[in-house]
């Protein structure tokens, strides 16, 4: 008859990872078994293993409770934390491509310092407060995402967000070369010195954002609402092809600008190398 093993406490297990962390290169199959035993321990491990890099990958964290969890730094790839609370966790630093986050509560999180997030999934995720600072979000689905923090110098090339409301975000200097934002809500958001190269802006909401040094590069405006939005200082550019000049969405961006004050009409100007 097979015996029913212990249950360990968590005083053995963080002894036990700590002997096994000594090792040079050698992977701990505790990590798991420590996080679900609560942050307090795992955060206790990290303090006194703080240049350990724990590898998490493609490891089931569905549902769990990753509340005010150090992560910094740890090896996310491939992981599931779908519907996961990871109200206040820390990620930064830590190396998720291709992580699934699907509905997981990222509100008052930290994901900035370059945190590795290409082609991850976070759709449908509530992001309130954190920071998602020079984070890199390549290619990642943010759709339907619920976005209210500090996302400057983000760079979101390729990325599905689509419905996504990032409303009086900080998205300064971002990157959203070749991104999906229509139907997005970006009012009252931080848009200054921000790149929307062959961006898809149809139907966003832009009132009352401030797009002040960002440059718009043939990119799509089909009825795009830029309604009290400050682009007095915005550079909008549309190259060349054989057919003419192409004026992507040029008659929905001043059907716009009627709501507007004299003050803020649209400076089109030209940039070296570029035809227009």
């Amino acid at each position: 008859m097979i015996g029913i093993p212990e249950k360990r406490t968590q005083a053995e297990i963080i002894d036990e990872l700590r002997g096994a962390s000594e090792a040079a290169g050698r992977e701990n199959p505790d990590y798991v078994d420590l996080l679900k035993q609560g942050s307090a321990a795992w955060n206790e491990w990290r303090k006194r293993n703080p240049r350990v890099r724990p590898s998490l990958r493609s490891e089931d964290f569905r549902g769990m409770d990753l509340r005010g969890v150090n992560l910094s730094g740890a090896d996310l790839s491939y992981a599931d934390m779908s519907q996961a609370d990871l109200h206040g966790a820390n990620l930064s630093g830590a190396t998720l491509p291709h992580a699934r986050l699907i509905g997981a509560n990222l509100c008052h999180a930290d994901l900035s310092d370059c945190a590795n997030l290409i082609g991850a999934n976070l759709s449908r995720t509530r992001i309130l407060s954190g920071s998602l600072r020079n984070t890199k979000l390549c290619g990642g689905d943010l759709q339907y995402a619920e976005c209210h923090a500090d996302c400057s110098m983000a760079d979101f090339s390729g990325a599905k967000l689509h419905r996504a409301d990032f409303s009086g975000s900080l998205l300064g200097n971002a990157n959203f070369t070749r991104a999906d934002l229509s139907e997005t809500k970006l009012r009252g958001a931080d848009l200054s010195c921000t790149n929307f190269i062959e961006t898809n802006l149809t139907k966003a909401d832009c009132r009352n954002a401030n797009f002040d040094h960002a440059i718009v590069q043939n990119s799509t405006q089909i009825g795009t609402n830029f309604g009290c939005a400050n682009i007095d200082e915005t550079v909008w550019i549309y190259q060349r092809s054989k057919r003419g000049l192409r004026w992507k969405g040029l008659w929905q961006t001043w059907r716009y600008c009627w709501r507007l004050p004299e003050s803020l009409l649209v400076r089109w100007r030209r940039r070296p190398g570029v035809s227009c």
